[in-house]
């Protein structure tokens, strides 16, 4: 993951700065903000791996992913 990250920093990201506009970019940063809201926050080793199969399920598992997380924070948080 690391390493994917700093690929994307190195090459990706300056060549997406160099040929696109900031409309661009903007409308890019806002579809990224709006699939993390609906993606999972955790791995599933049961979930579909297909792009169907986590466009139908992806949002599900999201929404238990942030109910379990705040629980589990909010836990952390009580005496």
């Amino acid at each position: 993951v690391l390493e994917h990250a700093q690929h994307e920093e190195r090459e990706v990201f300056p060549q997406l700065r160099q040929h696109q506009d900031a409309t661009m970019l903007e409308a890019m940063r806002k579809a990224l903000v709006a699939a993390e809201t609906t993606a999972p926050t955790h791995p599933h080793a049961s979930a579909p791996e297909s792009a169907v199969g986590n466009m139908v399920m992806g949002p599900f598992v999201a929404v238990a992913d942030r109910v379990r997380d705040a629980l589990r924070g909010s836990s952390k948080q009580s005496p």
